[in-house]
Formats: structure tokens, sequence, C-alpha cells
């Protein structure tokens, strides 16, 4: 954030943490708060948004995520949803 700052406007925090991330739901909540609090230290203007989850799974993720604390310190939820090719 201190090297982007005024040139990245919208930080997202984690990309596709359901097939990535090895800790628990609450230790993603954790980090999300403390990332948040740091990058809006430094850039008061940021948004910044939830981990993203991907298509699969993305209902019960997001459950376990709200359930677990989230969505601790963020300025908007965000998910990737992909099609399939026709």
């Amino acid at each position: 954030v201190t090297r982007y700052k005024g040139r990245i406007q919208i930080y997202e925090l984690w990309n596709e943490p359901n097939g990535s991330f090895t800790g628990t739901m609450a230790d993603l909540v954790t980090l999300t708060a403390h990332m948040y609090n740091i990058s809006r230290s430094i850039d008061h203007d940021a948004f910044i948004l939830s981990p993203s989850p991907s298509t699969s799974g993305i209902g019960s993720y997001i459950d376990n995520y709200f359930a677990a604390g989230g969505p601790t310190g963020v300025d908007g939820i965000s998910f990737h949803t992909y099609t399939a090719d026709p």
C-alpha cells in the first residue's frame, strides 16, 4: 500500500482463498482485519475488498466467512464467478 498509494484505489485482500488458503476461516477473518487496518492507516482513501472466493462452493464459503466474524474491516464483498465455455 505504501508503494502504490494514490495509484491503486481498490485492494482485494485475498485471491480465491477457497482454493489456496490453508488456515482456518477464523484465521482468514483475523488476517482480513489486520490487512484492512494496515492498509487504511497508510491510505485513508483506499477501498478494501473482502477475500474473493471463486465460484466453486461460493455460497457455503461466504456463509462460513460471515459465521467466523467476516466481513470484519472491509468496504465491499468480492467474489470471482466463472462461466463455462459455450
